[in-house]
Parts: C-alpha cells; structure tokens; sequence
C-alpha cells in the first residue's frame, strides 16, 4: 500500500510540474508575440493626436506611461502623453497592428492657477461612435459633386472648371492643392453626365480610322470625387489628351512613354491601365505640358495620398494601384457611410451597394462578361468596428469565403477551382478588402463583423485541430508520461488484489 502512495505522489507532482511548464510555456508565447515596439507605438500616437481634428495638441508631446497589456485578448499599448499646455491624453494602439484602438482627452489644467479644469472618463471610441441612423440626422459632407454656378463643380474633395463651348476643364484642385490648371481633348463636344460623386463627359462620332462595327469613335473622361482625384479617359479611337500642370507641380515621362510621374505639392500618376492592346504616348513639353496620344486604350490619373497608415496599408494600396495599372483590379468601391460613396469602374462591370449599416455593408455585382476579376473595397470604420482582421468576415453570394494566401493568389481569379477568395487590412480609418470573382453572373458581397456562425452552419470548415500532441498541450509527450503511469497504477493495483 505504500508503494502505491508513494507512486500516487510522484504522479500528482509530475502533472503539476507539466501544467506549469505549459502554462510558463504559453506565458513566454504571448510575450514574444510579434508586436511593434514601444517607440512605433509612440510614433503612432503622437502622430495621430496631432493629425486628428478631435484634439487641440500645442506643441510636443511627451509620453508620461506606456504599458504593454492584454485587453479583450489583444496586446495592446496603454500611453498617456502630454503637451507643452499641459493637456493629458491616453491612447490605446494595438501592439500587433499599429491600429488606435480608443483616445481621449484626460485632464486639462488651468495655465494659470494649474487647477484641473476637466477630467474625462476613457472610453473606447468604437463604443461611442453612433450607428449608422445617428449619423444621417447629422449627416458628413458627402462625396458628391455640386454646381457652384454654370461652370463650377465642387465635390467633398475635388473641384474643377468646365468650358462647355472648348470642353477643356481648367483648375482641377484635390483638397487645397492645385493639380491641373488645364485638361483637353482634341475636338471634343461632350455631353455631360452627373450622378452623385461622378461627373462623366461622353462624346460619339463617326471615323473612318475606328475598327468598331458601328464605326463610331466613343471617348468617356470621368472625374470622380474621391480622396484620389480620380480621373479615367476610356478611347475607343485615336485622340490627344493634354494636360497642363499647376505651378507647384511638376512631371516627368517614364521610359515607356505610358505613364508621367507627378510630384511637388502632392504625388501622383498619369498611366495607362488596364488589358486592352492599344497605346498610350506621352510626349511633353518641359515638365508642365504634357499630350498622351492615346488610342483604343485607358488612361488613369490618381494621386498617392499622404496619411498615416501602417505597412500593412501601405503595400495593399501600393498592390492595388499595380492591379489597376496591370488590368487585374476591376473597380474600387470606397465608403464613408450611407450617404457618401464612390465607385470606379475600370472593367464591364455593374455595381450597386445595397446595404449599409452598423457593422454590415453588402454590394450587388454583374457583368456581361463573362471572365473573372478582382473588386477592391473601403469601407470607413465609423461602419466596420474591427480592431483585428479576423474579427472580419467576408460573404460571397451568402457563404463565407476563405482568405487568399497572398497578393498574386488574390490577383489571379482563376487560380483556386472557381473559388471567390478574399484578402483584408485594418486601418486606422477604414478597412480594406480584395475580393476575387472567378467567372461572372450576378454575385453579392457581403463585408460584416462579430458572430459568424451562420457562415459555419452554411458548410464552412472549422480551423484545423492540432495536429500533435505537442501542439495540444504546448509540453512535449505530456499526453505519453500520462499514459505510462496510468497503465502502471492499473498493473500495480492489480498485483495488490
């Protein structure tokens, strides 16, 4: 009887032992975590409070605490800083993705007799933000252009002049830049079109030159009121297309003659996009005029916004302006609530969006053809409350769809047995999502955040189970030391009956 006491003890002690290494094991785990360090952490904030329109930031900051905690099962860095009035801040940045998880103003003091003059509770801002009916009662500024008089067009970010007798548009400013004091097709009549943050001139004509079965020249120059400036010139046919730079910029051709490189007061690219096979040549006179003689093809100008955005952000819209570029991009679709969006068609394509609300936003797409392609969609984080990308779920025609193994996979339509695939980030502002559509029908996207399980029950595979035991447990055959002593106090006890 002693014997199986003693053996009893050695077992208790040994299962105790290797829960502690695992529960140490699995402490080391989250320690080590690939997270940013504390001054990108600190980078991030001070750039954020000093950039945001929600604080008042005189001066420096200077970080007063910074601790790394776990909140909700996410790392994160709780820092407080202050300014040179004295003014206190707390930001929370999500260690793993540089995401500003909440700010708030904590004290303000009195310059003069140093008396604390508020003091606010921390609140996480994705708490606080109001769901989509709130906002409509106090509605933002909408992407979508107005007519200021007969020849003025203003929109939430851009603003131009139109000749309707010459068809040249003259003063094209992005925000507060000036970007192009002059664009011109060569004999150019358009009729215009207006429809919310899209301004589109059409023309037809006869040509003689023009291989289309009707023998019509069809020219489309679209503007649309984005944070890029967009603007498309479509050519079904040979025209020259002019456009003279604005004092503070200036553009150089590329070696390809497809593209015109701008930079000063922002940065930003005219090029031809798209797989079509006809050209675009670019000749220039200095490094303000410059005439793109294009035929049969598509010409794009957009610009490269500076923000603050990860790196995460930074490579998916660079991707993204390649997939334009390359013609595997078929449109960009940019949301900021129920009533301001932009939608940019680069393909044959049709979209509507259908739905948006707190958490859940979901657009309808058709083609007439019948290949596939790759849609590109931001959706503002007043809509979407995710802090991780897994807290992100994409649906397509109604299932859940898995993510792409990286920016070639999600690329390539045609690639994964006719399955739709999806790749996301999280920005601090918004949320960005590729999705690939395999081959054309009428398809809906759905783009939601929280409980999925109606995507599981609908035949969506569950995460993998681990595949060792070592993975199950994090202590090597802890599952076998187990095993051994049982069938030893099994034989043991036996003997003694």
């Amino acid at each position: 009887m002693e014997s199986l006491k003693r053996l009893v003890i050695i077992f208790s002690i040994l299962f105790v032992a290797s829960l502690s290494f695992n529960l140490i094991s699995s402490a080391d785990s989250v320690g080590n975590s690939d997270v940013i360090t504390e001054d990108d952490a600190i980078n991030v904030s001070k750039e954020y409070l000093s950039d945001s329109d929600d604080f008042n930031v005189t001066g420096n900051l200077t970080v007063m605490e910074i601790e790394l905690e776990k909140e909700k099962n996410v790392l994160v860095y709780n820092i407080e800083l202050k300014d040179e009035s004295d003014i206190e801040y707390q930001v929370i940045v999500n260690a793993e993705t540089e995401v500003i998880i909440s700010s708030e103003t904590l004290v303000i003091v009195d310059e003069g007799t140093e008396d604390i003059i508020q003091q606010a509770d921390i609140k996480p801002e994705k708490s606080e933000k109001p769901d989509v009916e709130a906002k409509e009662k106090k509605p933002k500024t909408q992407m979508k252009f107005m007519a200021e008089d007969d020849d003025k067009l203003n929109g939430k970010y851009v603003s131009f002049e139109y000749n309707d007798s010459t068809g040249e548009i003259t003063n094209f400013t992005l925000g507060a830049t000036p970007v192009f004091s002059s664009i011109l097709i060569d004999d150019w009549s358009p009729v215009i079109k207006h429809s919310g943050s899209e301004i589109r001139f059409e023309m037809k004509s006869k040509s003689d030159i023009d291989d289309d079965e009707d023998g019509l020249e069809r020219i489309t120059l679209e503007i649309h009121d984005n944070p890029n400036g967009l603007i498309k010139v479509d050519m079904k046919g040979t025209r020259n297309v002019t456009f003279v730079l604005s004092d503070d910029i200036s553009g150089e051709v590329n070696d390809a003659k497809n593209a015109v490189n701008l930079s000063g007061a922002l940065n930003g690219t005219l090029v031809q996009i798209g797989h079509e096979n006809g050209t675009v040549d670019f000749s220039t006179d200095g490094n303000k005029n410059f005439t793109a003689n294009v035929t049969d093809a598509k010409l794009m100008f957009r610009t490269h916004p500076v923000t603050v955005m990860t790196q995460a952000q930074f490579n998916h819209r660079s991707r993204v302006t390649a997939g334009i570029m390359a013609g595997d991009v078929g449109a960009e679709v940019d949301i900021e609530d129920g009533n301001s969006s932009s939608t940019v068609v680069y393909d044959s394509l049709n979209i509507s969006i259908e739905q948006v609300e707190n958490n859940t936003v979901s657009i309808n797409i058709s083609s007439e053809l019948s290949q596939g392609t790759t849609v590109s969609l931001s959706v503002s984080s007043d809509i979407l409350e995710v802090i991780q990308k897994e807290n992100v779920t994409i649906l397509f025609d109604g299932k859940q769809i898995q993510m792409a193994d990286n920016y070639d996979d999600i690329m390539n339509p045609d690639d994964d047995d006719g399955a739709a695939e999806y790749l996301v980030v999280v920005g601090s502002e918004d949320v960005e999502v590729l999705v690939s559509i395999p081959h054309f029908s009428a398809h809906s996207i759905t783009i939601t955040t929280g409980d999925t399980g109606d995507a599981v029950a609908a035949g969506t595979d569950l995460p993998d189970l681990p595949a060792t035991e070592e993975e199950a447990t994090g202590v090597p055959g802890f599952g076998s030391v187990l095993a051994t002593l049982g069938l030893l106090m099994v034989y043991l006890l036996g003997r003694r009956e």
